[in-house]
């Protein structure tokens, strides 16, 4: 039986749209890799994980938003935050991201996202960006985690 016809464009646009399960995103993934379809690809590893897979914890959309694509991106780059991953499921985006930042020492990830061009998507970013929803010891401790990285 022949394969229906892979539009890579359509699926980056339904992925955008959140029309798209994680299952979905990754199926279109591996059918745009298999096409060739190098930078559609490379968009919809973007969306690998969404934002509704995060426990409910009041956080504004489009925080919730953006770790999720922070995620997807490290995930895009071969790392699979698997305990990052089921704290955000269980606890939130607040408490997750909360017990991250205010780790002394720049983590792994962070040297990764940061190496990739994806700063904006670590963890002590998106906190510095959003101060009035985390606490004042993890904005202080992101602020000079990313000052450090300059």
């Amino acid at each position: 039986m022949a394969r229906a016809p892979f539009n890579g464009k359509k699926m980056v646009e339904a992925a955008e749209a959140g029309e798209l399960s994680p299952t979905q995103v990754r199926q279109a993934l591996k059918r745009a890799s298999e096409l060739g379809l190098y930078a559609e690809a490379k968009r919809l590893t973007e969306f690998l994980v969404q934002a509704n897979e995060f426990a409910d914890d009041g956080a504004p959309k489009e925080l919730k938003e953006r770790v999720a694509k922070g995620i997807s991106l490290l995930k895009g780059l071969g790392y699979h935050p698997t305990r990052t991953q089921r704290k955000l499921g269980k606890k939130g985006v607040v408490i997750t991201l909360n017990d991250i930042a205010i780790k002394p020492t720049v983590g792994d990830n962070f040297r990764r996202m940061v190496s990739a061009g994806y700063k904006d998507y670590t963890t002590e970013a998106i906190v510095c960006d959003y101060p009035q929803v985390f606490s004042k010891d993890a904005v202080d401790a992101s602020t000079l985690k990313l000052k450090k990285f300059k």
